[in-house]
């Protein structure tokens, strides 16, 4: 999918209300209701209940819908690459205890429907 997805995916959870997941390798991860969800100088900056993401834009080469089977269902995570291909940051539903969230499904259907254009 395109980088900027992370973005579109960023705004598209806090003007709907879809909880999800990010981690960031070695900073941990952070998960809830994101809000505040703005870009500047090339920076997306979000916020979630006193978590806060910092995403440089131009740091991301790559980004991927990964789906893989699981005993919850079909998961669906979007991976962010850097230009060596190491992970910057994976996007993915909160809740491990259930099948995914049909709010996040819909956003991720449209990170897909925008790669299809």
């Amino acid at each position: 999918v395109a980088p900027a997805g992370a973005h579109e995916l960023l705004a598209a959870a806090a003007q709907q209300g879809v909880p999800l997941s990010v981690r960031v390798p070695g900073a941990g991860a952070c998960g809830g209701d994101w809000r505040a969800v703005r870009l500047a100088r090339g920076w997306t900056q979000a916020d979630a209940g006193g978590a806060r993401l910092h995403l440089r834009e131009d740091a991301i080469a790559q980004a991927w819908l990964l789906r893989c089977p699981s005993r919850r269902g079909l998961l669906q995570t979007l991976l962010l690459l850097d230009a060596d291909g190491a992970p910057i940051a994976r996007f993915g539903d909160e809740n491990a205890d259930t099948p995914e969230r049909c709010g996040w499904r819909r956003l991720v259907r449209l990170l897909d429907a925008e790669a299809e254009a």
